[in-house]
């Protein structure tokens, strides 16, 4: 629904008409109005109103904690932006003009007001038969308040400019207490003070963003279309939405690109990058795929970047809707303030994801990947019409991951990734559970949470389950299609699956989308008389959270085979009865892990959990019948089956199955430890990496129960992994061989102090650390002024609280004094967080830290950080 203010016709009428019409007319009215006494042609003025806010808000039962957030009324529709921008580099700013072309939405209007962040305004003007004409203009660092020349109808059209400078290091000390603060323009080593550092400029638009580079309505239903003309020294590549249509000289070494986006697409999304990168190009369907990487990354690119195409025609064909943009770009940028943003057909992702070989063997990023390309389609092709329905944006993306997995790396991996985003999930719901849509929400940074991601993936995927896979991928299609270019709420999305499948669908949307929580359950199972009771109880807090109703699959393993059912739960106690000839092996609940639930009491007997792991057909089997088992008292069978499961066809078993192990303290300890050492050549480096930390988790109980020659055959084994083509497989095993022989694991970490990787420096900083090295501060300051990356520059920094807090004097001030440093001028997210996060946790009752966490509250220019250090101040900051 779209909201609009009404205002009185009448007046605007009579402007358009001469004086004298307007007298005949005043008094044609004035004749025909029957004569009575005490006329008053002027009615008196309205009584005055004022309202008094209430005194107390105590005992009013289901009173929001935030204020409503809809959706943005549309005053004008925005159909055209132009921009023309060129930087100034020593300041940071950038000389810009912008031409916007809109409509009033319906309601004639002779203002305009728009959304521009902490800029110098140089001119306002209307574009007037080929001509400027200046226009009265109001600003106040936020909004441009601009009077037209006229009022304008819904059928017409208007072109307004404005010249203007942005100036993104300004925003925090030109906007006041509680504005956005979203730099949305970011110049990166603008001087080349710092050696090895690229100078770039790139965007982030979402959620408040564009509105600091360019003046536009900054709101998620908006949208556009676009064209930008970059100008830049000739040595500098662009990147903006849509294609490079041409390139022109623009004297003294410079040159203009121009950038068009044919399409409508949000503001939010507008997106522009420029730096020294290399770039390498793919193709699909005739359309341009291209990686903008930094040149010594070139080799890699294809190896990062290189099954974007096959994404893009295994997305279009599932979706049965093509990518609907011209063109399809991904940027590496240094310093990005977040993992990856989906603007329209050019992605920009943070330097993580440039990265070699032996890095990729770690982390191939592909997620990331999946993520913003299936954005493209979920939040570009069509957008969450307010923040409120985010979900319908990042939802969609976190499942697009999953998507992606089950066809190329198959069912098990994608089961795997599936199980770990309920857990990020679950460890969420610890501390809330709401409703993804939620339009009582403290801010729109909030929004950007385990709900909105992960749980909006798992809703998407039970959904899946409940209408099944063809009736799934058909709605979608229907819903893509019917709000392709448009904004969106949930009802929309429902609403397109009941006219697919027929069936009213507020049943499912309503708990899952418009409730908070998730089914907490309590299982009881007997088989008797050739009957298998299984008794669910639903037991979540029923004065906050909805009573669910699902259907759940199960399947019942017998001698003779196995059968499977569905199961639906309507109330909170149901006890469903199963004819059973004989004793059930095992009957598992959940087969297919669609459900989202919690399992707070299970009687289920070992010996069902451990046929569950031997006979489980996949993953989303096997990884419960594991958790289930995790510490269990166990015997041999225990021990065999987990040794059978670590070498199982599919790494992520084999992984899990050694994780589990790490609990088990029964018999066969030396079979164990056997059976996690042959891992130890395993070919997947993650497994590798796992068994290692077996063996480091494990040290004590390894130490009394390893024999002579199987220690000798360790500590061979570490050794030679401290030479692993896998950075972090190399990491993990000079950690453990530190422990295992400290004197071969001090002569193997010297051999990397001198130029250490930024995958060794945690590890080198933790020996140091251990062995109290009089080096380790002086090499913690140092490899944080020389690791290039973040998660280098935040790894040296592990565990440095726990050092300071056992130091005092001149070591521990200097410690303290390089934490705030980095707290406060790390230009990456993530090296700020971990030195706040230590300080806040650790020293925030001396004084001088806690003036310095009041100002990083203040002055934090990403907002949930910000809300991290008010959180401190109040002395909780783990939420």
């Amino acid at each position: 629904m779209k909201y609009s203010r009404r205002t009185a016709p009448f007046p605007h009428v009579l402007r358009h008409f001469s004086p004298l019409f307007s007298t005949a007319v005043l008094l044609l009215v004035l004749l025909t109005v029957p004569a009575c006494k005490n006329q008053h042609p002027t009615p008196p003025p309205p009584p005055k109103v004022t309202v008094s806010p209430a005194e107390s808000t105590e005992n009013i039962p289901n009173l929001p904690d935030y204020p409503y957030r809809p959706s943005a009324t549309r005053a004008f529709d925005l159909l055209h932006t132009r921009l023309e921008v060129s930087f100034d580099w020593e300041r940071s700013q950038m000389p810009a003009e912008a031409r916007l072309r809109l409509s009033p939405w319906f309601y004639p209007r002779n203002t305009l007001e728009l959304d521009a962040r902490g800029m110098v305004i140089d001119r306002v003007a209307r574009f007037d038969g080929g001509t400027l004409k200046d226009l009265p203009y109001r600003y106040d660092d936020q909004k441009l308040r601009i009077d037209l020349d006229r009022s304008y109808s819904r059928q017409e059209t208007l072109e307004v400019f404005v010249k203007y400078t942005a100036r993104p290091e300004l925003i925090d000390s030109l906007m006041p207490p509680g504005a956005w603060r979203d730099k949305g323009l970011y110049f990166i080593n603008p001087g080349g003070e710092v050696a090895d550092k690229p100078r770039q400029i790139w965007t982030q638009g979402e959620t408040h963003g564009s509105s600091a580079w360019f003046p536009t309505f900054e709101h998620a239903n908006e949208r556009c279309t676009q064209e930008i003309y970059l100008t830049v020294a000739d040595s500098f590549v662009t990147l903006s939405n849509g294609i490079l249509v041409n390139s022109t000289d623009a004297g003294a070494g410079k040159r203009t690109d121009y950038w068009r986006m044919s399409l409508p697409h949000a503001p939010y999304l507008f997106a522009m990058a420029v730096g020294k990168f290399s770039v390498v190009k793919d193709e699909w369907r005739g359309r341009e795929v291209s990686y903008y990487v930094e040149p010594e990354y070139e080799p890699y690119a294809r190896l990062i970047f290189g099954k974007t195409p096959a994404m893009l025609e295994y997305f279009s064909n599932l979706l049965g809707v093509e990518y609907p943009w011209e063109k399809y770009s991904q940027i590496v940028v240094r310093d990005f303030v977040s993992g990856a943003m989906e603007n329209t057909s050019a992605t920009i992702h943070m330097g993580a994801l440039q990265h070699d070989a032996r890095q990729h063997l770690d982390n191939t990023y592909e997620d990331f990947i999946s993520h913003e390309l299936f954005h493209q389609w979920f939040g570009d092709l069509v957008t969450c019409e307010s923040w409120a329905n985010l979900t319908l944006n990042e939802g969609f993306a976190t499942y697009g991951e999953f998507l992606w997995l089950e066809h190329d790396a198959g069912p098990d991996e994608a089961m795997r990734h599936l199980l770990g985003d309920r857990l990020s999930y679950m460890y969420e719901a610890q501390r809330k559970q709401v409703p993804l849509i939620r339009y009582y929400h403290a801010s729109a940074d909030a929004m950007f949470d385990g709900h909105s991601y992960q749980k909006g993936g798992q809703v998407l995927h039970m959904l899946r389950k409940v209408v099944g896979d063809e009736a799934f991928f058909a709605s979608l299609k229907h819903y893509l299609s019917r709000h392709a270019y448009t904004d969106v709420e949930v009802h929309e999305l429902r609403l397109a699956f009941e006219e697919v499948v027929g069936e009213d669908m507020h049943w499912f949307f309503n708990q899952w989308f418009l409730q908070g929580g998730h089914p907490v359950l309590r299982l009881k199972r007997t088989w008797r008389n050739g009957q298998y009771r299984l008794h669910v109880t639903q037991e979540q807090d029923f004065d906050v959270y909805p009573l669910f109703r699902f259907p759940v699959r199960c399947e019942m393993v017998l001698p003779s085979g196995n059968q499977e059912m569905t199961l639906w739960m309507e109330t909170h106690d149901t006890t469903f009865v199963i004819d059973a000839p004989v004793e059930p092996t095992c009957f598992i609940f959940n087969s297919d892990a669609a459900l989202l639930a919690a399992i707070e009491s299970d009687n289920n007997p070992e010996s069902a959990w451990l046929a569950q792991l031997s006979s489980g057909r996949h993953y989303g089997q096997i990884s419960p019948a594991m958790n289930a088992l995790t510490g269990a008292p166990g015997g041999d069978a225990l021990c065999t089956a987990l040794i059978e499961a670590s070498r199982k066809p599919h790494f992520g078993t084999r992984g899990k199955a050694i994780q589990t192990l790490l609990a088990y303290s029964g018999p066969g300890l030396d079979r164990v430890v056997a059976a996690v050492t042959e891992r130890l050549t395993d070919e997947t480096a993650d497994v590798r990496r796992t068994a290692v930390g077996f063996f480091s988790d494990r040290f004590e109980k390894v130490q009394e129960i390893i024999s002579p020659a199987a220690r000798t055959q360790l500590t061979a084994e570490l050794s030679r992994l401290c030479g692993d083509s896998s950075y972090a497989v190399q990491a993990s095993a000079l950690q453990t061989l530190y422990m295992y022989d400290t004197l071969q694991g001090r002569a193997t970490a010297g051999n990397y102090l001198a130029d250490p990787s930024a995958s060794l420096v945690g590890t080198l900083a933790k020996i140091l650390r251990e062995e109290q090295s009089p080096r380790y501060l002086a090499f913690v300051e140092a490899q944080y002024d020389t690791q290039k990356k973040a998660q280098g520059r935040a790894s040296v920094l592990t565990n440095l609280d726990v050092y300071l807090g056992g130091r005092s004097g001149n070591e521990r001030d200097r410690g303290l004094k390089l934490l705030m440093r980095i707290a406060e001028s790390d230009p990456a997210f993530y090296p700020r967080y971990v030195a706040g996060k230590y300080l806040a946790e650790s020293f925030a009752d001396e004084p001088e830290v806690r003036t310095f966490i009041t100002r990083r509250a203040q002055e934090e220019s990403v907002g949930w950080m910000r809300q991290f250090y008010e959180k401190a101040l109040q002395g909780k900051p783990e939420e």
